[in-house]
């Protein structure tokens, strides 16, 4: 009895050493991202602020749907990182207003720059830039066919990159629901059943300035 008392206890130990002292420091972004409330914050359906998530009275806003720019705003604010954002800029097509500034060269002067790799590279080189700490953005900008939206890569330690070339890398986002982590091709699907009428055409950015 003893001695399966001891390897309960070793077995104990471990979980709890795995657990409460990780094998690796979190970067600033997952412990940015592990306080984020999306069950209530940038919510779909109501006007809000952008800052804040919280929602505004009625009609504050032009926008009702889904707040994916706002809430890519909200963090990057946090990081120190500027795009575009209410009052500057209204909410109404944001993302592609914050897509298009982030290809520019105040975006590029701002430390934003493209992936610039084709699929499946581009998901596989997103996902590692997350990973090592940097903020990555991902968006894709609006036509007759598409809305814009836009969306965070959430950086994953425990990744099977297979997945990742066929799926994309893992996203949070504000959206129609919102998601704390969801492969890049459910949370882009943007209604269509399959998501190959966007492969090639979802962009990813990173921001040089790695938050410390």
């Amino acid at each position: 009895m003893f001695y399966k008392n001891i390897h309960f206890i070793i077995l104990i130990i471990i979980i709890f050493v795995s657990i409460v002292i990780p094998s690796e420091k979190i970067t600033k972004i997952e412990e940015i991202l592990l306080d984020v409330n999306l069950d209530s914050g940038w919510s779909a359906g109501y006007n809000i602020s952008c800052d804040t998530g919280y929602g505004t009275y009625n009609k504050s806003t032009t926008v009702k749907t889904s707040h994916c720019s706002c809430f890519v705003y909200a963090l990057c604010k946090k990081l120190g990182f500027y795009i575009p954002s209410p009052p500057e800029y209204s909410q109404f097509h944001l993302a592609d207003k914050q897509l298009e500034w982030i290809e520019s060269s105040d975006g590029i002067s701002n430390g934003w720059t493209n992936v610039g790799l084709n699929v499946p590279d581009c998901y596989i080189e997103a996902q590692r830039k997350a990973n090592e700490g940097y903020f990555v953005i991902v968006g894709v900008t609006q036509d007759d066919m598409v809305n814009g939206h836009i969306g965070v890569v959430r950086p994953y330690r425990n990744v099977d990159y297979n997945i990742i070339s066929k799926r994309g890398p893992i996203v949070i986002a504000s959206s129609i629901p919102n998601t704390y982590a969801s492969f890049l091709d459910d949370e882009f699907r943007l209604n269509e059943k399959k998501f190959s009428h966007l492969n090639g055409r979802v962009m990813f950015y990173y921001n040089t300035r790695k938050p410390i």
